[in-house]
């Protein structure tokens, strides 16, 4: 999803990380690592709360507003003072933080997206609506 890693956990076969919820998108007996492609069976994959540990100490920026602080201060920081984010590529409004990252992690049609086929030398970011178009285009044929 690109964004900052929510409840991470580790795929074992090769050790890449990301979200819990992006893990249980994928609904099936294996999880595609987006970063190299190996696949890891769902049974294996490992909740990293040492990663998740070393990253609320992390440093960040509100995309919202000219706040910083850590990680571990943020989203204490977005309900108080954002508590209805909207999304900027489809303007949907949302209840909560938890539900408008979802929402950009898996849902909204309008958010720019990496390709797949990335790592074999297309580096374009495409609308998650045109993904299907981008991959019968002439490009990957």
């Amino acid at each position: 999803c690109s964004l900052i890693l929510r409840d991470p956990v580790q795929l074992t076969a090769c050790g890449h990380r990301l979200c819990h919820s992006c893990s249980l998108n994928q609904n099936q007996a294996f999880v595609t690592c987006s970063q190299c492609q190996i696949q890891t069976p769902s049974d294996q994959i490992l909740i990293d709360r040492a990663f998740s540990n070393e990253m609320q100490t992390l440093p960040i920026i509100c995309s919202y507003c000219d706040w910083s602080d850590t990680l571990q201060n943020y989203e204490k920081h977005l309900q108080q003072l954002h508590p209805n984010p909207t999304c900027q590529y489809c303007s949907q409004q949302f209840n909560s933080i938890d539900q408008f990252n979802q929402q950009k992690a898996s849902q909204c049609q309008n958010i720019p997206v990496e390709c797949l086929l990335k790592d074999f030398g297309c580096h374009q970011q495409i609308r998650r609506s045109e993904l299907s178009n981008h991959y019968r285009s002439e490009q990957h044929e």
